[in-house]
């Protein structure tokens, strides 16, 4: 017999030959993103292409999993899912999944922009307090059902046409248990190391806080409109060096320019080495779209 879940899933699969590539997007170790074009309605869309690897079980289960968060959790801070393949364009055993095309790219392409004063003109305060709240509403919807990111990072923070955030790949996101909340890291670290937490790093237990850990690191570069870890950027620090002493020296980004005590604070939080002491995403949230901040004023981006 058929499972439910398995033919609610099976309600999302779609032939590929409706669509034509037209370009790629991103191109990676994990496989390939693609904007693709429904030939009928012309229509573009994202086609993230995961590539198959050796444990051939193992990736079946990942690639169920991506299918099914992308499925339970539709909201407009997740990036729309349109479907799956479980094949390529090619023809090839590598699961495809069809989502909705994010016209101003990622938040780090962003980013960047504003670190060589490129950054388009509606990136303004304004819109980075928006993406920061649709941030942390989208990962308290995801924490509210049980599921870790675990790799929480600007480029997997994808924007419209009007700069509005959808948080997207979820090839490494888990389900957990809310009585248990408590995964043991195997010794392959997953994620992206300025992003990564203490916990994940040295291997130790983690829960859901570890991607509280990562949003704070987004939040700060947000707000200070630079990377985390310059150091890590120029060359002048490799990723083991950080790693190591984010670990052991408890090493995170220096504030260069001044902000409001209270924002400084919450960031702080969020990066604390004790995962107990990271406030959840309900939390951010509510402080972030609510300004209950205590003595923070109207305005996120006030200077001290």
């Amino acid at each position: 017999m058929i499972s439910t879940k398995r033919r609610e899933r099976d309600k999302y699969l779609i032939d590929l030959s409706s669509y034509e590539i037209v370009k790629i997007i991103k191109q990676g170790g994990f496989g390939i993103v693609y904007l693709v074009r429904n030939k009928i309605t012309n229509k573009q869309y994202a086609a993230k292409v995961n590539q198959a690897f050796d444990d051939i079980e193992l990736y079946k289960r990942c690639s169920i999993r991506e299918i099914t968060i992308m499925m339970q959790i539709q909201n407009p801070t997740i990036i729309g899912f349109r479907g799956f393949s479980f094949q390529d364009f090619y023809g090839s055993n590598n699961v495809t999944l069809l989502m909705d095309f994010a016209e101003r790219g990622s938040l780090y392409n962003m980013l960047v922009k504003e670190q060589k004063s490129q950054a388009d003109l509606d990136y303004d305060n304004t819109t980075k307090q928006i993406i920061m709240i649709g941030i942390a509403y989208g990962m308290m919807l995801l924490h509210k059902n049980h599921i870790i990111h675990r790799d929480l990072t600007p480029n997997n923070i994808l924007l419209d046409e009007q700069l509005r955030p959808h948080i997207s790949d979820f090839g490494l996101s888990k389900y957990f248990n809310p009585i248990s909340d408590v995964f043991s890291q195997s010794k392959n670290n997953v994620g992206t190391a300025p992003y990564m937490s203490p916990e994940i790093i040295d291997g130790r237990h983690y829960n859901l806080k570890t991607d509280v850990y990562s949003f704070g690191i987004i939040l700060f570069e947000i707000i200070c409109g630079h990377c985390a870890y310059p150091e890590l950027v120029n060359g002048k620090l490799t990723v083991l060096e950080l790693t190591r002493k984010v670990v052991q020296e408890d090493c995170r980004p220096t504030f260069r320019i001044p902000i409001k005590h209270p924002l400084k604070a919450l960031i702080q939080r969020c990066w604390s080495r004790n995962p107990a002491e990271r406030p959840t995403f309900e939390e951010l949230f509510n402080k972030l779209a609510h300004n209950s901040l205590g003595e923070w004023d109207d305005y996120i981006f006030d200077l001290d």
